[in-house]
């Protein structure tokens, strides 16, 4: 089905079509430039490419190989089945909207753009689908009345609540898929599929970027405006309801403050734990930070072993703050100011979770000495942070890596397009100088004779830089690009240990052994706390691994 409906996309032509330049300016162009001079592809190539590889039907499997991805993955499952994936995970995927997003923010506020952006959901989508809604959707769509009738009656299951008691009468339900099946994917994305052919019919070529039932629309105002209605529309013709909740809108520019029309959703634009100002950046939503915290210090509180202790605060502590703040590894179009962001962040984390104990390493060293009072040892931070595959605890210590990032994101991500416009005006004088010393090529040939003599102005150079332009293709890359951490600069002592391990590789366990080298000497004479060989690494690995029980 997948395949199916990517080719009728691109007929139509969907995810083929881009705003491309009139057959005039192109005779122009080529005149001024020299023939095929600039007709590589731009950001709207790069665009398109994107959307059909990451959004365009996310759930649909695309070959029988292909690992099902689900949606709601917490991070443990996330974690699992990493290594399964052909394309990108929905987490990845939701990590990528967002770098996406403050790319074409940053790009259009700075060729003068107004960008308005809106997101939404629909409330209990999967459990709230009417069924003569998936038949009739099936139906459009050729499937034949002997399947459409199989569909009809694998989804009218027979329900007798518990609640109800033993003489309840048996109902059949009239609405609602089985969750996270293949068979939910395909009557979902079937229909919301409609969903994103109105709005792209209706704003012109707007694309949907939608994850399941979560989607975001930016572009112009009026346009965003006519997306909107075609969404509303699409919800009451599908029996759906939109999730009020989670719809907002807001328009980024400089110069207008006037309010946003009433024909665009209220609320503000989230994502995590941060929220989208006027001014095209993304800061941090206090109140839902607090009330996270508030929710680990009690996870924490509940825990009744150390490795439950330390697993909570990994995976929630770390990994979903992180997560929810916008990926470990920023892209540069975030700028250094959000590595600031998510210090902050955590710095927050800290002084509530261990307010009493002042850290995290002082906070463990109390929960080892209460739960085994016969302890009477000190308890190294190497001990603590140091992963299993030396002897250590594996506490993750959120500070490193963004410490490692600094100095690796660009500053400020205007640079970027500052450098851009440099090269553009740069690319343009060139070309107008080698016009004018009749150089150009194919100069001698074009038979295009301009009304008047001369180079084309600037103006016309730059009118189609998002079909055409490399080096804002360039820039749109950069800013795209997530920097890696700092390179670690290894020792002769860590480079012994590390020997084949590839448990100990990655630039955080390296800091680490760096970091801790000289105290791990000291105390056990070499980098390893107990003898590897000896460790019951299968145990400990079990215990790693058992599942979280989350105190709710």
């Amino acid at each position: 089905m997948s395949e199916r409906l990517t080719a009728f996309a691109k007929v139509h032509p969907w995810l083929s079509r881009l705003n491309t330049v009139s057959s005039d300016d192109r005779i122009r162009r080529d005149h001024f430039l020299g023939p095929g001079n600039d007709h590589a592809s731009g950001i709207q190539g790069q665009r398109l490419k994107t959307y059909e590889a990451d959004f365009f039907l996310t759930q649909l499997l695309r070959h029988e190989a292909e690992v099902d991805r689900g949606y709601d993955v917490d991070l443990e499952e996330e974690d699992r089945s990493r290594a399964l994936q052909t394309r990108k995970s929905i987490a990845e995927l939701k990590h990528s909207l967002l770098q996406l997003l403050n790319v074409e923010i940053s790009v259009g506020k700075r060729l003068g753009d107004e960008i308005t952006v809106l997101q939404s959901d629909f409330q209990s989508f999967g459990p709230s689908i009417p069924h003569s809604t998936i038949v009739a959707v099936l139906t459009f769509f050729g499937v034949s009345e002997s399947w459409t009738d199989f569909f009809r009656r694998v989804l009218a299951v027979p329900i007798i609540f518990k609640e109800d008691g033993p003489d309840a009468e048996v109902r059949v339900r009239q609405r609602g898929t089985q969750m996270s099946s293949p068979l939910a994917d395909v009557y979902s994305e079937l229909m919301l599929f409609c969903m994103d052919f109105a709005v792209w019919q209706c704003t012109s070529g707007l694309k949907l970027y939608r994850l399941h039932d979560d989607f975001w629309l930016w572009g112009s105002e009026d346009a965003c405006s006519r997306g909107w209605s075609a969404i509303s529309d699409f919800a009451k013709v599908m029996g759906l309801e939109l999730n009020a909740e989670k719809s907002g809108s807001i328009r980024v520019s400089k110069n207008i403050t006037t309010p946003l029309p009433s024909s665009l959703p209220e609320g503000d634009v989230r994502w995590g734990f941060l929220k989208l100002s006027t001014t095209g950046y993304f800061t941090l939503d206090h109140a839902v930070v607090h009330k996270h915290i508030t929710a680990l210090i009690g996870q924490l509180a509940s825990t009744n072993s150390l490795f439950a202790w330390i697993r909570i605060w990994n995976t929630y502590g770390v990994k979903f703050f992180t997560s929810m703040l916008g990926r470990e590894r920023p892209g540069n179009c975030f700028g250094a100011q959000h590595i600031t962001l998510m210090q902050k962040c955590f710095a927050r984390v800290h002084e509530k979770v261990f307010e009493d104990d002042t850290n995290l390493a002082n906070k463990l060293r109390k929960e080892i000495k209460r739960r085994f009072p016969a302890f009477t040892a000190d308890v190294l931070d190497s001990f603590i942070f140091l992963p299993a595959a030396v002897g250590g605890l594996g506490v993750i210590n959120p500070f490193i890596t963004l410490m490692q990032l600094e100095g690796r994101i660009i500053a400020k991500p205007g640079v970027i397009m500052d450098t851009f416009h440099q090269s553009e005006t740069s690319s343009f004088h060139k070309a107008k100088t080698i016009y004018e010393q009749g150089q150009t090529v194919g100069l001698a040939q074009s038979k295009y004779k301009p009304p008047r003599r001369g180079f084309f102005p600037f103006t016309e150079f730059v009118r189609a830089r998002e079909q055409l332009s490399h080096d804002l293709l360039k820039a749109y890359k950069a800013l795209l690009h997530r920097p890696k951490p700092d390179e670690v600069k290894i020792s002769d002592e860590v480079e012994v240990v590390l020997g084949g391990s590839q448990g100990l590789k990655g630039p955080y366990n390296l800091w680490l052994l760096e970091l801790y080298k000289d105290e791990l000497v000291a105390n056990f004479g070499g980098l390893n706390i107990v003898e590897t060989k000896l460790l019951p690494m299968g145990m400990v690995k079990m215990a790693i691994k058992q599942r979280i029980k989350w105190n709710v």
